[in-house]
């Protein structure tokens, strides 16, 4: 199960998981793409239905379901509902393991600098707002022997 985080690459890791589908075939693997989003609702809805049927199919052709989708990041964390604490994701995990499902759970991190440069636009040397963010080299992980950018913006500030 991918939870494809914001901005982490989840398109193209579903893209390369598609093009490469009959070759994750050969080793024992299926991504399933049409039916990500009949899965998601079925979280939300709490509907176990389309993850059983998932889980028929791949018995059947004995083969590993790969699911990926960007909003499992932030659905799976979601209350069950407005008088259960428990999160979807908990539900959802626990209906797999009653189902005799292992589950690997995988994401990616982006860290913020990176992010913050990729989603802000680019401006022209001689624009006024060329230096609205500068990457500043600070220590990073407690090694003072790793630099990584952060930034530095008046716009990000409080």
């Amino acid at each position: 199960l991918h939870i494809g985080m914001h901005k982490t690459a989840s398109t193209t890791i579903q893209k390369r998981l598609n093009v490469n589908n009959q070759l994750l075939q050969s080793y024992g693997y299926l991504y399933i793409a049409k039916e990500r989003k009949t899965l998601l609702k079925g979280v939300l809805q709490k509907d176990f239905k389309p993850w059983r049927q998932l889980i028929r199919n791949a018995r059947k052709t004995a083969s590993t379901p790969i699911v990926s989708h960007e909003a499992f990041s932030h659905v799976l964390c979601r209350g069950s509902s407005a008088s259960n604490a428990s999160c979807l994701g908990d539900w959802l995990l626990k209906k797999l393991s009653q189902a005799g499902v292992n589950v690997m759970v995988f994401g990616f991190v982006q860290d913020q600098p990176s992010y913050l440069i990729r989603i802000t636009p680019s401006t022209s040397n001689d624009s006024p707002q060329r230096n609205r963010l500068r990457p500043m080299p600070q220590k990073r992980c407690g090694d003072p022997s790793i630099e990584a950018p952060v930034i530095q913006s008046n716009c990000l500030a409080g």
